[in-house]
Order: structure tokens, then C-alpha cells, then sequence
């Protein structure tokens, strides 16, 4: 009901809008669309349909805050189709297989943007950018680094030379560098150590955190390192302790084969010595009964159970790997009866025995939050409007963090953020209820939200002593953090045709079966010695050399763009 009266009340404002305001508005080449930039977008009734995944904790599409905020801003009436999880790429490939209409724009969820682009089921967006972004320009270039603007402009081009989605930058610092080492400081303390920096302190450390009961209870509990099942991103113990050896890329912008990039040439993380060498060092914690099996098998709920555990009962992790304020695995419990998120602070990358101190960069921000137009939209100028709309930096947070005033404003003058940058944004609110809480305030996704490097946020004042300890211990993390990744990497691949064929064909057995026995080899079922030559084999009987050529001309052109 409260949809349907949000659309009438839309419609009326639209034929209730006077003449001559409507003469006053600057308007573009097509009829009933104002000029970009100008609200509201639309002086006659349109519905465009978004289609997405819902999430889980949104109460409703239809009568959310932010589909009226934008349709009383726009003067468009929104309609959702809500896609499957986790088919939804094959959803719209059986829409597509099946002749069926296709929403107006699709939130993600196209298996292949370049395919579907060349054979017409989407716009190709090349000559709207020309004529009708106005948002998008002006915040890449007002907000953007030289860097952003070349990767979002190297993400945004198919190999045809077509733009076939409308590609947002989020390079979030928190997002981008949620893999990190926590020590507690506590037992340190009792132990008289001090904070490691290197991976020989780090060792010495364990040892004393298995040996000396740093708990007090006179058990041998304590596990003296700890993270949970995870090859790409938060909790993966033995990636966050092999980029002290190599940089190991991982998370949603890395490719199948962990390819990594020295002076323009591709190689794969995974068959380097440094990494074997890494994974000897964790085969060393393995066998020593400091890193156990546990973390190599258990889930991330069981991870949080064993370290966000209520003050009465006896602390047993030395060091984690994991996301501090994660609801899954991480800090959430902050309060006197769940306060063990006080013991913990913060690693900066550890130095390995060569000096090498990297930290795993998502690279989140670019390609995964693409948003295309369909071809079965009657009115793509004004989808895209919309979509150049959501790039306002008001409208955007409006979109990502809430009701301005209220949940967000504007950051005065010379604040700064937590990592003591300038600030753009204050959340007003500490906890934000769209985190974990059933709300209808905003869409919670990801996709239409701009947000550069100097578009910085800074966090709410907090009150509860737990949680504010928490935030800024992470937000320290991050800080030291920042540069902490190779000049060059091959991040969000834009294939081809030949080179996606080869990409789909061997990359999902080389990320497999080098998984498996990254596994093998921490375990000591498989020998780093012994079996090294045979695993590099079996790597090149998977097609890695095939993989790699394809991903170096895949590089090699994008770095031309």
C-alpha cells in the first residue's frame, strides 16, 4: 500500500507540475527527459525495473526509504524483480534462452558482460557517457586518484571497444583490507614480549603462547594462532602469513591462477619459490602444534564462538586471523559481558626472512559492481540518468548509508578520518542498523554507490568503550596497511573472447587443485620437498602456461588502455 501511495503521490506531482515550471527546466534531446544533471529526471511518468538479489535483512523493496527517496527525486516509478541466490547468473540466462523480456537494469548478476553485450541483450553505453553522465564525471574528477580513474577506465571498455555496463568505483579502505593478524596484547604483557613485526618474533611469541599458559588456568588450552576455512579473504591464516614471503593475491578482484606481475610479465603466485618457502615456514607452525588443523577446516561461525567469548570464561586464542567487527567472525558481542575484543590489537604486515611485508589488498571496488541496461528497456536515457544519478555524492549515500541528517552528513570543516585523512562523510550513527538488523532504510547492496579515495568517512563518535576500541583498532590496521601491495597487479581480468574461453576452461582446476595442495603441503601429507616437482606438473598438465598467456595478453592490452 505505502508503494502504491508513494507512486501515485510521484504521478501527481508530475501532472500537477506547473507549465511554466516545466519550461523553466533545462531539458535534453529526448522528449520529457530533463538535461543531465537537472531534477527531476523524467517531466512524464516512467517505471523502469531493477532486477537484484534482495538482501536478507531489507524488509521490503517496494516500500524501502531510499525506492521512494529516489522516486520523489526523480520523478521514475521503480519496480523490482528480486533474482535468485546463488543462480542468479543463470536466471538471466534463461530469461535471455527463453525470449523473455529483461528487466530495465540488471544490479549485477551477468555471467559474462562482453558475450551478453556483443550478441544485444544490453546497451551499449558508449555515446551516453558522451551526452548524458554528469555525476560520473564530476566526482571522478573531482574525488578520483590518477590511479582510479585509470582502473575504473580500464574496467569499463570491453575488448570491442564497447561500454555494455556502467561500472561505480568503491575502493573502500575497511572493504579492501579486511585481512589482518590481531595479537593479545595481554598475554604479552604477562609474558614480558613484545608486539612482533617479523615472522622469526611472530615464532617466538607462539611458542611462549603455547608453552607458558598465558591464560592463567593452569591447562594447556591456549591455541596460540587461529583463523577458519577461507582461501581468498578474512580468517585465511596461511595467505595472511605467505605475504611475508610473496605477494599472494586472494579476494574478489584476484583471477583464478593468483596471477601476480613483475615489469609487465605474468606469473602465477602459486608455482614461485618464495611460495614454497612460505609454505614451509606454515608446515613448520603445523607441525609444531601452533597452527592447527582446525583452522584449516572449521567455518567462521565456529571461529567467533571460540574468540567473541563472555568475560567469565578463560580466553584461549593468542592470535587471530580475521575481520575484527565481522558479524560472522569477528567482535560483534562488545559490552562488559562479551569484552575479550580489549586483549587484541592489531599487526602491521610482518617482514619475512627477505624484508617482504605485503598485505592483501581485496582489490574490491571495480568490476564485481557493474549495473548494465538491457535491451528490452524502452527508455535507456533515462535508466541511464538514473544510474548516472546514484554517482551524486548525496544521493549516493543516501543509497549506501541512510537518510541524510539522521544516519549521515556532511564531515566539517578539517576533520578527519580514523586513519588521520580528511574526511568527506560523519556517520552519525555508530552502528549502523543495516549491517546486521532487519531495516528498511536502504537497498544494502553495493552497486550505484561512488566512492573514491578522498570521498573518505568518518566513523560516529561512540560511547560504548568496546566498540569504539574496536572500530579503531581495525581503522588502525587499515592504516598501516595502506601501500603495503606490488606496483603492479593483474586485477579484474577483461577477456576476450579466445582468452575468457581458456580463462573458464583451466582456471577453476587451477584454483582448486591449488588449493588442495596448499592444504597438503601445511598438513605434511604432501612434501615440499619430495613433491614439489610433481605438484608444478600437475599445475602445467591443468593448462597454466595456457592460463598465463592468455592473462598476459589479457594484461598487456589493458595496460594500453
Amino acid at each position: 500500500m505505502r508503494k502504491l501511495l508513494a507512486a501515485l503521490l510521484a504521478l501527481m506531482m508530475l501532472a500537477a507540475m506547473p507549465m511554466a515550471m516545466a519550461d523553466e527546466l533545462e531539458m535534453s534531446d529526448v522528449p520529457g527527459m530533463t538535461a543531465p544533471g537537472v531534477f527531476p529526471i523524467v517531466t512524464e511518468p516512467v517505471t523502469l525495473t531493477f532486477a537484484l538479489v534482495p538482501q536478507g535483512n531489507v524488509e521490503d523493496y517496494d516500500t524501502n526509504y531510499f525506492t521512494t527517496y529516489i522516486e520523489e527525486k526523480t520523478g521514475i516509478n521503480v519496480e523490482f524483480l528480486l533474482l535468485p541466490a546463488p543462480d542468479t547468473a543463470q536466471k538471466f540466462d534463461l530469461m535471455v534462452a527463453a525470449n523473455e523480456k529483461l528487466p530495465d537494469i540488471m544490479m549485477g548478476g551477468i555471467s559474462d558482460i562482453t558475450y551478453y553485450g556483443m550478441s544485444g541483450q544490453l546497451v551499449a553505453l558508449n555515446d551516453y557517457f558522451d551526452k548524458y553522465a554528469y555525476y560520473y564525471n564530476e566526482v571522478m574528477e573531482k574525488y578520483g586518484t590518477e590511479d582510479e580513474k585509470a582502473t575504473l577506465k580500464a574496467q569499463s571498455y570491453s575488448y570491442d571497444g564497447n561500454i555494455y555496463a556502467f561500472n561505480y568505483a568503491v575502493p573502500e579502505l575497511g572493504n579492501n583490507h579486511e585481512n589482518m593478524i590481531y595479537v593479545n596484547k595481554v598475554w604479552l604483557e604477562k609474558l614480558n614480549m613484545k608486539t612482533p613485526t617479523t615472522l622469526d618474533e611472530l615464532y617466538e611469541v607462539l611458542v611462549a603462547f603455547r608453552d607458558k599458559d598465558p591464560n592463567g588456568n593452569g591447562l594447556k588450552d591456549e591455541i596460540p594462532i587461529i583463523g577458519y576455512n577461507s582461501f581468498d579473504r578474512r580468517g585465511d591464516v596461511v595467505g595472511d602469513l605467505l605475504q611475508s614471503f610473496l605477494y599472494y593475491p586472494g579476494g574478489v578482484g584476484a583471477d583464478q591462477a593468483r596471477t601476480i606481475v613483475k615489469d609487465g610479465v605474468v606469473s602465477s603466485a602459486v608455482v614461485q619459490e618464495e611460495y614454497r618457502e612460505g609454505l614451509r615456514f606454515v608446515n613448520k607452525l603445523y607441525k609444531e602444534g601452533l597452527l592447527t588443523e582446525i583452522s584449516l577446516t572449521q567455518k567462521d561461525t565456529q571461529l567467533k564462538a571460540i574468540i567473541d567469548r563472555p568475560a567469565s570464561e578463560p580466553t584461549i586464542a593468542g592470535v587471530i586471523c580475521t575481520h575484527f567487527f565481522s558479524g560472522v567472525c569477528g567482535f560483534t558481542n562488545c559490552n562488559d559481558e562479551y569484552n575479550k575484543v580489549l586483549e587484541y590489537e592489531v599487526l602491521a604486515p610482518l617482514a619475512g626472512p627477505e624484508g617482504v611485508a605485503y598485505a592483501l589488498e581485496q582489490g574490491s571496488g571495480f568490476s564485481e559492481y557493474k549495473l548494465a541496461i538491457t535491451s528490452s528497456c524502452e527508455h535507456p536515457e533515462v535508466a541511464f540518468r538514473v544510474l548516472d544519478a546514484l554517482c551524486d555524492p548525496e544521493i549516493g549515500s543516501t543509497y549506501r548509508f541512510g537518510i541524510k541528517g539522521e544516519h549521515w552528513d556532511w564531515a566539517a570543516e578539517g576533520a578527519v578520518t580514523q586513519e588521520g585523512q580528511p574526511a568527506m562523510i560523519k556517520f552519525l550513527v555508530a552502528e549502523q542498523p543495516w549491517h546486521w538488523e532487519t531495516q528498511n532504510i536502504i537497498w544494502r547492496l553495493t552497486q550505484g554507490f561512488m566512492s573514491f579515495s578522498d570521498m573518505k568517512q568518518q566513523r560516529a563518535d561512540e560511547s560504548n568503550p568496546y566498540i569504539k576500541y574496536r572500530n579503531e583498532e581495525f581503522y588502525r590496521g587499515v592504516a598501516l596497511r595502506l601501500g603495503a601491495i606490488p606496483a603492479e597487479r593483474f586485477l579484474n581480468p577483461i577477456w576476450n573472447e579466445e582468452e575468457y574461453e581458456i580463462a573458464t576452461e583451466y582456471g577453476p582446476m587451477i584454483r582448486e587443485t591449488s588449493n588442495e595442495w596448499r592444504t597438503m603441503f601445511v598438513t605434511g601429507e604432501k612434501d615440499l620437498d619430495a613433491d614439489w616437482d610433481e605438484y608444478l606438473t600437475i599445475m602445467e598438465n591443468l593448462g597454466l602456461s595456457e592460463y598465463l598467456e592468455a592473462a598476459q595478453s589479457c594484461y598487456t592490452r589493458m595496460a594500453g588502455n
